[in-house]
């Protein structure tokens, strides 16, 4: 009975990455399908995290009972609680994985190549998960329990490593679609240059504006590749954290490039609303 004892010990571990909310995945795509099919996935993935809390705290009281004696609980009560408290586990990390592959299905602005072998080890690992399910169902004894518990921590630690690239790659992303939108209003501001060119109207604030857009826009897209290429170096539970950090702070200096870019093209939109030929 030692072996379920210790159960509670190597599988605590499911809380370890953060879910998305379904507002970033709303701003990815206008297709009320695909929304609707992540929250659907995102309620099931949190009512399953409930569960699971739920089923750790019975499992860890009935193991204190045990210890001291203080209840009648059986070695095969015990084994039980502890088989669906993995079990628990277990099915928490498949939804877990289920809603980061939909980020990653819909992701835009990601090499198809790229989208392909993520969905490919994201669903490798789901299958790897759901064969380790099997064998908690079939389990009678606590150190078989044991061991199989130790197989899913161990291999639960290699999919944090690939779970948090996945997570910066898309954040990576969701920078890019940004990029995307404002070198879209570039270009209309351009051609707004050209018709006033072609009417001998002077535009020389416009393109000393237009410009500063494209320095500051430069500036976003060079760190947002620096933020996506660090990211794409987490390969380690020893760098993995380290990585997402640098990561993000250079997505969060790409995010002050983009402000400075905005407020760049709001004064060029001004600018052209002054001669009355801007239309959104």
């Amino acid at each position: 009975m030692k072996h379920i004892l210790t159960v509670a010990l190597v599988s605590a571990f499911i809380v370890s990455i953060t879910l998305f909310t379904a507002s970033n995945v709303v701003a990815q795509t206008n297709e009320h399908s695909v929304v609707n099919t992540y929250a659907e996935i995102k309620e099931g993935y949190q009512n399953t995290l409930s569960e699971y809390r739920s089923t750790r705290s019975d499992f860890l009281s009935a193991r204190n009972k045990y210890r001291k004696k203080s209840a009648a609980i059986s070695s095969e009560q015990l084994l039980e609680l502890a088989r669906k408290y993995v079990q628990k586990t277990v099915i928490t990390m498949s939804k877990y994985l289920e809603t980061l592959k939909i980020r990653v299905e819909n992701a835009g602005s990601i090499d198809e190549e790229k989208r392909n072998t993520i969905i490919v080890e994201i669903d490798s690992d789901i299958a790897w998960l759901q064969e380790r399910l099997e064998q908690i169902e079939n389990t009678s004894e606590s150190s078989a329990l044991t061991s199989i518990t130790n197989s899913i921590r161990e291999q639960w630690a290699s999919i944090k490593i690939r779970a948090k690239k996945y997570v910066g790659v898309l954040l990576a992303t969701r920078t890019y679609q940004t990029i995307d939108k404002l070198e879209q209003e570039k270009n209309k501001v351009e051609k707004y240059i050209v018709q006033l060119q072609e009417n001998n109207q002077e535009v020389g604030r416009l393109e000393g504006l237009l410009e500063e857009f494209d320095e500051k826009l430069e500036m976003t897209k060079t760190q947002t590749t620096s933020a996506e290429g660090v990211f794409n170096r987490i390969d380690s539970s020893e760098n993995m954290q380290l990585f997402f950090k640098q990561g993000k702070d250079f997505l969060t200096s790409a995010n002050r490039y983009i402000r400075e870019t905005w407020q760049v093209y709001q004064a060029s939109v001004s600018e052209l609303k002054k001669r009355r030929l801007y239309n959104q």
